[in-house]
C-alpha cells in the first residue's frame, strides 16, 4: 500500500470543491434512512454517542465538530462522493481550496476516499499517514484528531487488535513527530501490517 500516494491524490482532489449549505440535522436523518439504519446502530459504527446523534437531528447541535462529521460519513458507510455531497450541503467549508495543503484536511480526503473503511482502520490510516506526511514532508502542522476522539480511537484499535496497546497508539498520536525509538518503530510496523491484511481482505 503506498499511503503516501493517496495523500497526493487526496490532495488534488480538495482543488475542486464548491459548498452551499443546508441544515445538518435534515440531511443526517435522510442519510440514516436511506442506509436504512437507525440512532443506535449508527452510534455503533461511527463512535458518536446515541445521545449527540439524537441531539444533531432535534437540531440543538446545528453544527457538529468537523471530526464527528467525518466519523459520521464512516458510521453512515457513506462514498466519497455522498460524504462530499453531505458536508456541501451542511455548509461546511473546510475542504476548500484554501485549506488544501492542511494536512488534517488531506487525511481525512484520504480515508473518505477509501472504500468500505470502518472506524478502527480509519484511525490506523490516520496515524498512518501522519507519520507519511512527516517523513516524505517534514511537515507536522496541521495533523487532523483521530475519530471521534484520540482516547476513544486508541482503545478501539487496541480491543480489535490486542497486539497493538492503547498507550502506544497514545504515544504515536501525541508526539507529532517521527523517531526513532522501539516503541513508536514497533507500533507503526504493526499498524501497516493491520492495515495490509485489511485492505487485501477487502480486495
Amino acid at each position: 500500500m503506498d499511503i503516501y500516494a493517496r495523500i497526493l491524490e487526496a490532495r488534488e482532489s480538495l482543488k475542486t470543491m464548491d459548498l452551499p449549505t443546508k441544515p445538518v440535522g435534515v440531511l443526517l436523518k435522510e442519510l440514516i434512512d436511506k442506509k436504512g439504519m437507525n440512532i443506535y446502530s449508527l452510534s455503533c459504527s461511527s463512535g458518536v454517542s446515541n445521545a449527540q446523534i439524537a441531539r444533531i437531528l432535534q437540531n440543538s447541535i446545528t453544527r457538529p465538530k468537523f471530526e464527528t462529521m467525518i466519523a459520521l460519513c464512516i458510521g453512515l458507510g457513506l462514498t466519497y462522493e455522498e460524504s462530499m455531497m453531505f458536508f456541501r450541503d451542511a455548509g461546511y467549508y473546510e475542504f476548500e481550496n484554501r485549506n488544501l495543503f492542511h494536512n488534517d484536511m488531506v487525511l481525512y480526503t484520504m480515508i473518505l476516499k477509501t472504500p468500505g473503511l470502518d472506524l478502527v482502520h480509519a484511525n490506523i490510516l490516520l496515524i498512518l499517514g501522519m507519520y507519511e506526511l512527516m517523513d516524505h514532508e517534514n511537515s507536522i502542522s496541521w495533523m487532523p484528531s483521530l475519530l471521534p476522539s484520540s482516547s476513544t480511537a486508541a482503545y478501539d484499535i487496541s480491543r480489535k487488535y490486542p497486539q497493538v496497546s492503547s498507550s502506544s497508539i497514545q504515544t504515536l498520536v501525541e508526539l507529532y513527530e517521527y523517531s526513532n525509538s522501539d516503541v513508536i518503530r514497533i507500533t507503526l510496523k504493526k499498524l501497516e501490517a493491520i492495515i495490509t491484511e485489511w485492505e487485501n481482505s477487502n480486495k
